[in-house]
């Protein structure tokens, strides 16, 4: 079916699930026509409702406890107070606090502390950026590679050296990147780096021109592995998490002027 990697990456980004019924019907008759492609998307709707079902761990009520309970009161301490001068080091400590970052450190009276942790929350938001660019990058690369149509006459002319070379420089981040993420505690984005990494190692040695059976290779190896939903899922996480900080960190400069 010439539509059929286009269904797949409908149901992959979750935009199938925001068609209307009608629309979701007539797709649904049309895949009804190819069973191997409706096979794959059987089998890729059952995968994607066991991720949407699986909720990440509570660290538990002591861990909210000891920390939100505290936060809050003394957020609103400090809101009654309404303090005329308040220590420098101390209010950029609660700013870091309010974002949820480095959790525990409420150390406040210990200046070289505080400025550590404003060190550690600059280079974490730089990292996460730097991670979701790369996975954009990856996805619009991937995207182009996944939706190819092998079937179409002209596919064989095709030259890959310009996504070879995307592919290449798309490499080397990676590998830099796992390599500043080796002691982070997110194990699930070093994995899908390593899955990433594989799939851009093989579009790296396409052969520039009538590569199609490696192509076919490498839509297989993604499919399979769901990199496409992966990438949307951790950088849907990742992009909260920056808007979440960056928004924290935005009020709280408010307040201080």
């Amino acid at each position: 079916m010439k539509n059929c990697n286009k269904y797949l990456e409908l149901l992959a980004s979750g935009s199938f699930k925001a068609l209307s019924k009608e629309e979701q019907e007539q797709i649904r008759q049309e895949l009804e026509n190819d069973p191997d492609c409706l096979k794959k998307f059987n089998s890729m709707d059952k995968t994607l409702q066991l991720t949407h079902n699986y909720k990440v761990p509570d660290p538990g009520e002591d861990y909210w406890e000891t920390f939100y309970q505290r936060l809050d009161q003394k957020l609103n301490t400090w809101q009654d107070k309404k303090p005329a001068v308040v220590w420098p080091v101390i209010y950029k400590a609660a700013a870091f606090i309010a974002a949820g970052i480095f959790i525990g450190y409420l150390l406040f009276d210990k200046p070289a502390d505080n400025k550590q942790i404003n060190n550690n929350t600059i280079q974490q938001i730089a990292l996460n950026r730097e991670t979701a660019d790369l996975l954009e990058d990856s996805k619009v690369l991937l995207l182009g590679i996944v939706n190819l149509d092998s079937d179409n006459p002209d596919a064989g002319k095709i030259d890959f050296s310009f996504q070879k070379e995307i592919s290449g420089d798309l490499l080397k981040k990676t590998a830099d990147l796992k390599q500043l993420l080796k002691d982070s505690p997110n194990k699930r984005v070093i994995s899908l780096l390593s899955d990433l990494e594989m799939i851009l190692m093989q579009i790296t040695n396409l052969e520039n021109e009538f590569d199609l059976p490696s192509i076919e290779i490498i839509k297989n190896g993604a499919n399979e592995q769901s990199i496409m939903f992966k990438i949307n899922m951790e950088k849907m996480l990742l992009d909260a998490r920056m808007e979440n900080r960056e928004g924290n960190s935005t009020g709280k400069k408010r307040e201080e002027s």
